[in-house]
């Protein structure tokens, strides 16, 4: 009976002793905190970082965001910046503002990626790919150069920066729409061979893939199914040296293609010249 009782006051001990540490380091650990959270106060702005593939320079969103090297940790907002950098950056779709301790400034940004263009009246205005205006331009050329894809749509009203277009008939079920095929090319890889893209009738959807082979889609029935049959017609005519051509859709699995072969090279003298030049 005495040995157990002794192993009981032994163990109560050393159970007491391991609370009484766990107690001390918690009270420790929060000391440090406290103590850090109020040096934090008196800590100014030293560094800047960022976080994501942007055109901006590091020394752009700092200016644009209003936080200076040297302000109080504490005093800065990272919402008022966030906002303030959505509204004077607006190729930027999202960023955010993070304090890292001790004195860092973090953005966090996701750039919009141009994926389109319109000529209204003569201009040109660059789109990305949720349609919202970025850049206006007289150079279609650099626009093209860009890889953008030039879009027509219906009943286009006005074009204004960092707005969407307004269409000029006030038709919920259109604009929807229009903007679900506009969707669908979006996440199909043909995008990147697209060139120009024409949904002013819905019903009658136009395009024209690598610049050469002119597509009529009909609707945007079982899009997915009719974009898969034209990538597939024009990957056996090129393999059949075809160079660019015609496409209508009949059916999502089935159209017609009428080719065109490249134009019959002028035969050459010696001197490299044309022979109807040199005659």
């Amino acid at each position: 009976m005495r040995k157990d009782e002794t192993r009981r006051k032994i163990k109560a001990f050393i159970l007491s002793k391991q609370f009484f540490i766990a107690l001390m380091a918690l009270m420790s650990l929060l000391a440090l905190i406290s103590l850090a959270l109020v040096f934090s106060r008196f800590i100014g702005v030293g560094k800047f970082e960022i976080k994501g593939e942007t055109d901006y320079k590091l020394s752009e969103l700092i200016s644009k965001s209003g936080i200076r090297k040297g302000d109080m940790m504490s005093s800065v907002s990272e919402s008022e910046a966030e906002k303030i950098l959505l509204e004077k950056c607006p190729y930027l779709k999202s960023v955010k503002v993070k304090k890292k301790f001790p004195n860092k400034i973090c953005f966090e940004v996701e750039e919009r990626v141009l994926g389109w263009y319109l000529e209204v009246s003569e201009d040109y205005y660059a789109l990305d790919y949720d349609l919202l205006v970025l850049l206006e331009t007289y150079d279609e050329e650099s626009l093209k150069e860009r890889g953008l894809t030039k879009l027509v749509l219906p009943e286009i009203e006005s074009v204004i920066c960092d707005k969407l277009p307004e269409f000029g008939r006030d038709d919920e079920q259109l604009i929807r729409e229009t903007l679900k095929i506009i969707d669908s090319f979006r996440t199909n890889g043909i995008k990147s061979r697209l060139t120009y893209l024409d949904l002013s009738n819905r019903f009658e959807i136009k395009l024209t893939i690598d610049g050469e082979f002119d597509v009529n889609l009909g609707d945007m029935g079982d899009i997915d199914t009719k974009l898969a049959t034209v990538t597939e017609t024009i990957s056996k005519a090129i393999a059949s040296g075809f160079v660019g051509g015609e496409i209508n859709m009949i059916t999502p699995t089935t159209c017609s293609f009428r080719g065109e072969f490249p134009a019959p090279e002028e035969p050459t003298d010696s001197a490299g010249e044309s022979k109807q030049e040199a005659e």
